[in-house]
């Protein structure tokens, strides 16, 4: 599992009441600040990218190719994949212009993907 940090929160991928998604913590007290159900399961390793500290990017398998999650929990944008049969990305990358690095497979053993998101 991986963790990152947006406006003040700790927010990593799990499994809670709503279902699976993300948890954000208080980075000074510890305690949940709110949970967020994603559009499908994890098969990503629980993959979390923060884009400019404040919005966190997560790629859920079976639903949305990539999904934004602003720093209330609410999902801000849900990005399609840029190409047929690209999966879910193996890895996000935050860029310094403010895109993503999205790395991945392609369906039915057509190798890796490499492919730049633009942000809304």
């Amino acid at each position: 599992m991986q963790l990152t940090a947006i406006d003040g929160l700790v927010t990593g991928w799990t499994s809670h009441d709503d279902g699976p998604g993300l948890v954000a913590f208080d980075a000074d007290t510890g305690e949940v600040a709110w949970t967020h159900r994603a559009t499908s399961f994890d098969n990503s390793a629980g993959m979390v990218e923060s884009l400019g500290g404040s919005l966190v990017a997560i790629s859920p398998f079976g639903g949305a190719w990539i999904e934004l999650v602003d720093a209330s929990g609410t999902t801000v944008a849900t990005l399609d994949a840029p190409a047929e049969g690209y999966v879910a990305p193996d890895q996000l990358t935050a860029l310094a212009d403010g895109r993503l690095l999205a790395t991945g497979r392609v369906e039915g053993g057509g190798g890796m993907y490499y492919t730049f998101v633009e942000v809304p």
